[in-house]
Parts: C-alpha cells; structure tokens; sequence
C-alpha cells in the first residue's frame, strides 16, 4: 500500500516523528511501508486480525502530514468520523500533556510503536509545557523501547500483533524476534503476556535491557499479587516502588489494586457504602444496593417490594392514569421501574447487582408485548434512543448497544457501558480506560480515564491520577482535574468535593461550566452552625455521592440527579440538625424546619414532618398536608402515597385523590404507565 502522488514522502514524514523519541544516531529505525504490508497481506492469518491491522496501515498512511485533521471526506479515512477522535487508527490535536501521555502509555501497553510515537511528538508541542517535559522524560525512560528499533523487528512485532487470536504462530514469531534482536525488549514483554508460564524469565530480561521499564516492573509485581507467600509479598511491593519512582503516571485494569496490597499499612476500609472519586458506587461491592440513610425520608420514600415472590400474596402491574391495569407480569418476571423510549427492561440487573432471572432478558413496550426481539441476557434501560445489552452469542459477557427500533447494532466489545447521554456512551473495554463511542460504535473520546459519568449539559465528569474534572464533548480538559468528588452538572451547576482524609472531612462547592466556584456549601453551613459541631473541619465523608433516585446501578448524574443537585432553581440542605432550600447564591429560600426534604419535582418539594411526608411548593407553603408515612416524588402529574404502608394510591400537585389506595406498593409514572404491586 503506497501513499498517494499527493501526499508527503511517508519515509520523510516518520523520520521527523521518530527523532523527537530517539536521537539522531537512531533514524536508523526505518519503516519500509510498501515492504511492510506485502509481507503481512501475504500471509493469510484470521480474517479479523488483517482487517484490523489494514486499518491501521490505512490510517497510517492516507492521513498525510500527522497533524492533518481527517476531514476531505464526509465520513473520514477508514469511516472515522470528522469530529471523532479517531482511535485507535489516528492521534488528533488538541489534548494537553497529560492526556498524550496517557493515550501513548495506552498504545505502548497495546504494543503499538507507531501510534506511540505520533503520541510523543504531540506530546513535545503540547501544553503545560512543564508537565509536557516531565511526562517526555517518563515515556523515553519507562514505556518506549530502550534503543533503536530494526525495520525487521517492527514487521515481525507487527506480524505476531496480527496473530494475537493464533498463541502459538504469535509466540512462534516473537520467539524468532527475541532470537534475532536479543535488545528489542518489547518483544520480550509481548511473549510474557502471551506465555504466562515463562512471564517471569521474559519480565526479567527487559529489566536487564531497561531496569526503569514500567510494563516489566508492573508485570512482575503482578505476578506475585496473589501470593501469600512473605518472601513474594516483599518482592511485589519492591516491583510497585519501582514502578511508582520511574512512572509514577502508570495506569492499567490492575494498578489500583496492586497500589492497595502493596501500601505498607492498607487504608482503612470503608464502610458499607464504597464510593469512587467520579460520584459513581463501585459495581465490585458485593452489597449492590445502597444502604439506607439515618434520615428518615428514604424511609418514607421506600414503597415497591424488591422482587416476585413466585408464592408470595402480591405481584406487579402496570397501571395507567386512572388506576387501571393495562398489563400484568407473571412470576417469572421483573421489570424494571420505569418505560424509557416507549420500551421497560425486564429480567435485568440493573439496580439489582446480579441477574436475577432464570432465563433472558427483554424489552417490553406498553401493552406488555415484545418491543425488541434481541436474545440477550442482560440489558439497561433506553437512553437517548439506545440500550446497552448484552447478547447470547457471540461475545458472551461482553456488553454492546442497540437502537430501540433494533436497526443500529453496537457490537458487543466492551466490559462495562454507561447509558447513551446526549449521544455519547462511556465504555471500558479490559485493559483499556474508558472512553467515549457514539452512535456508530466509533470512539468519539479516547479510552484514558479512570473513571467517568455520562454527559450532562455538555460536560461529562472523569476521573484521571487520582482527581476528577470535566472534558467537553471535543474531549478538551475544560475543568482540570482538581477534585476528589464530583457530581453531574444540573441547571448549570456541579456539585464537587475535596477530601482532607486526616480529619475525615470534606469541604464541598458547585461550580459553573467554566469551573468557577459559585457556592460553597461550608460557608452557608458556618451561618446555621449553633453548636459549634455541625461544620467543623466540613462536614463528615457520608455516601451522597451515590444518592440517585433511579437506584446505584444507572450510576449517572444529567437526567437522574437526586437530591443533592439544584432542581428548579433550589436545593435541598441540611442546615444546623433541620433541612431547607437554599438558592444558587446561597441565601435561604425555604427556612429548614423539616425533618427531611426532597428535590423539587414538577413544582413540589417533598418533605417530612414528624416522620410524615407532605409536599411544599416553592414559597414553603405546605400545599398537601404532611399526612402520609409513605410517598414518592411527583412524575407526570402524580405521586404514589400511604397511610397504612399496605395500601397506596395516587395524588395530584393539590393533594387530590385520583387513583384510590388499593396497591401494595407504587413507582413513579412514566410514559403514561405506573408499576405497581397487587395483592393476589
């Protein structure tokens, strides 16, 4: 494959890349491209595997200049699209240091030398321009190979890529390699993961080549993370602290891990209610569900049974506006709580941790019927027009998406999804961050983060070494990363946190979209402090972070914030033992006098009143008595109520009675529908 008469010389074009990671003294690393793709066409491995290297080879060499934005054609080179970021095939413009480096420390760990150094050379031109040289230094010293590397080693690394799904012709090529080129170390690590039984004599052999290498330092510390053993237990935390000194930025699916066995005196474990720093409840915890409040208003709030009891006195339905059942489920059935995109999962397990059918999971419309005839084993509820599922076969495990009208198919290739925000999903496939696809499947955002929340009001809250910020939908760091804790943006703005772990507080604030602070929640709290204890030191680390009304398992802020984002211009807060509504420049709008209080919904706010709930409007007025002692928040019009826990019906926003108490227990209504549960 030659570049086309219109494009630059392609030898000319990778010599000025290579020369900012190697010396003069190493152009001799020449890549015969023409050379290069016959000897790897020519041989006839999987399908799969030529297809995706002929991608790279195409975006390698049609892509010109490597600053040239893909942009002649309506869709790209190789269909990527104009405005997408273009991985894993192409490095665009307009990242900072830290977010090249992560993206080459993410190709050198795929063993892609040639989007590695496209990475380096951005890097050089990047800004900070402090940062930028620090993290130049880290990639010569810890990631890129030590010294030059042959035209042949490259081809014959780019063979055993090819093959990766063949073990043995891959361990077979780079065995010839390591043979051939003894000091071309990335050889060595590739047969390390790929022949896990001599991973220790490979791991070993980079070191003597590179001692600062960070995959062999990783790799090794690895090895023994399972290990009980006193002796090996030394050796890992040895590994780690070299690995920490000479690339204190290394990320991978095991580093967190590895960082928490090899602490000399492990943190103290958190409690029941494990939080991650991007506002998300960790889907590891064994314990899904979240642990209910002190406060008395989830209590309240609390209504529909957790699941069928096939035996049981009860079952659930599906109710329209006048309280009559347009649908029942059978007992082998759970559905979720509410219709989105004119679909309602069933048998899934979101919010529930684990599946919890006995069979596959569906898609129902509002009559009860099928809505997709998908054959998947799990699945999460439509946003924006998508469902992520997981299919039967192939890629079993694996999630992938599909349209609601079961046209646009995602294929099935990631290990964890979030749900379609404002066209954008956050994935993670293993071994890689997460990262950004839209509606195409294409990465629209890089696989660099840590830790992310979908997109709310054009922003998306990540994770990244440790703190969290904000990227925009181009991907740009608008927010540096400055946070332990954040939230997603609502009516503009975002709840964020810094932790002093000393004095086991946190002091919060919310932000705007430029990341100024036009709040902050520690100083309205020292005004209503009485007794000197409420706000010292901030207030304790408790588990609001993950409050969201949907259940931990949607994991989201945008459309599902709960109730500690700003909702119709107020927010609820507990002030001085009591809660109220503050607004956005802090001055009390509704004086805290409740016992609990709720996010103001469709002109109500739910509050609770010697453990009886009632909602107020705007002004504080109690418009619907605090009479019941179970109750929902207001959702098209209605909200599910009790006074006797057994019998629940429904109001409207002047506490009228439009649906008699006559059900178990009552959700909220969406689409025009209620799931509710009947007494058999």
């Amino acid at each position: 494959m030659s570049p086309a008469k219109s494009e630059p010389d392609v030898d000319s074009t990778l010599m000025e890349v290579f020369e900012p990671a190697w010396s003069s003294s190493r152009k001799e690393l020449f890549w015969v491209s023409d050379r290069l793709n016959e000897t790897i066409w020519q041989r006839k491995y999987l399908i799969r595997s030529a297809m995706a290297l002929l991608l790279w080879a195409a975006g390698l060499f049609s892509s010109g200049s490597l600053g040239e934005d893909m942009s002649n054609s309506q869709s790209g080179t190789n269909g990527i699209p104009r405005d997408g970021c273009g991985y894993p095939v192409r490095v665009r413009d307009g990242l900072n240091a830290m977010q090249y480096f992560r993206l080459a420390s993410l190709y050198c760990q795929q063993f892609r030398l040639d989007m590695a150094l496209k990475c380096h050379a951005k890097l050089t031109e990047s800004s900070p321009k402090n940062d930028a040289s620090i993290r130049m230094k880290i990639l010569d010293d810890a990631l890129l190979p030590k010294e030059p590397v042959p035209a042949d080693a490259f081809a014959m690394l780019n063979m055993a890529l090819a093959v990766s799904d063949d073990r043995p012709e891959e361990q077979k090529i780079l065995r010839q390699c390591i043979a051939k080129y003894p000091r071309f170390e990335w050889a060595s690590l590739m047969l390390a993961r790929a022949y896990p039984p001599e991973a220790e004599q490979f791991y070993k052999q980079v070191l003597e080549i590179n001692p600062h290498n960070a995959m062999a330092l990783s790799g090794l510390a690895n090895l023994s993370r399972d290990s009980q053993d006193e002796q090996k237990k030394v050796e890992r935390r040895a590994f780690f602290k070299q690995l920490m000194h000479f690339d204190p930025y290394y990320h991978d699916q095991e580093t967190k891990l590895l960082e928490l066995m090899c602490n000399e005196e492990p943190p103290e474990p958190r409690k029941k209610d494990k939080i991650s720093r991007a506002g998300r409840r960790d889907p590891c915890q064994e314990d899904y569900w979240l642990e209910e409040p002190a406060d008395m208003k989830n209590d309240i709030v609390k209504s529909l049974p957790n699941s069928w009891e096939k035996d049981g006195d009860w079952g659930y339905a599906f109710v329209d506006k006048k309280g009559r059942v347009v649908f029942a489920v059978g007992p082998n059935a759970d559905p979720g709580r509410k219709f989105s995109g004119g679909m309602i999962v069933v048998n899934a397990s979101e919010g529930q941790g684990q599946n919890c059918n006995n069979g596959h999971t569906q898609y129902w419309n509002h009559m009860g019927g099928l809505a997709l005839e998908e054959s998947i084993v799990d699945g999460k509820s439509a946003s924006y027009g998508m469902c992520a599922i997981k299919p039967i076969e192939p890629g079993a495990g694996q999630w992938g998406f599909v349209s609601i009208d079961g046209k646009n198919v995602i294929k099935a290739d990631f290990d964890e999804v979030l749900p379609f925000s404002e066209g954008l999903a956050a994935v993670r496939r293993r071994g890689v961050g997460w990262g950004f696809v839209d509606k195409t499947g294409l990465f629209a955002i890089e696989p660099i983060y840590d830790d992310c929340l979908p997109f709310s009001e054009g922003l998306a809250a990540v994770e990244v070494e440790g703190k969290v910020g904000f990227i925009d939908k181009r991907g740009a760091l608008v927010i540096p990363p400055t946070y332990d804790l954040a939230r997603s943006f609502s009516e503009g703005l975002a709840k964020v946190a810094i932790l002093d772990k000393e004095r086991k507080a946190r002091y919060e604030k919310y932000i705007d979209r430029n990341g100024k602070v036009c709040l902050d929640l520690n100083e309205v709290r020292k005004r209503f402090d009485t007794d000197g204890k409420s706000t010292k030191g901030g207030i304790g680390l408790g588990n609001e972070w993950t409050l969201y009304p949907e259940g931990a398992s949607l994991r989201c802020g945008g459309e599902n914030n709960g109730d500690y984002d700003f909702h119709e211009g107020l927010l609820a807060i507990k002030l001085d033992h009591k809660f109220g509504y503050i607004r956005r420049d802090g001055t009390v709008a509704i004086e805290p006098k409740f016992d609990s209080a709720s996010a103001f919904k469709e002109g109500r706010g739910m509050v609770v009143i010697r453990n009886k709930a009632g909602f107020v409007n705007h002004k504080g007025e109690l418009i619907i008595p605090a009479d019941y002692i179970g109750a929902t928040d207001f959702s098209e019009g209605l909200a599910a109520v009790s006074k006797s826990r057994r019998r629940w019906g429904y109001i409207d926003k002047s506490g009228v009675l439009q649906i008699s108490p006559r059900f178990v227990g009552a959700g909220p209504f969406s689409e025009g529908l209620a799931k509710v549960a009947l007494s058999k």
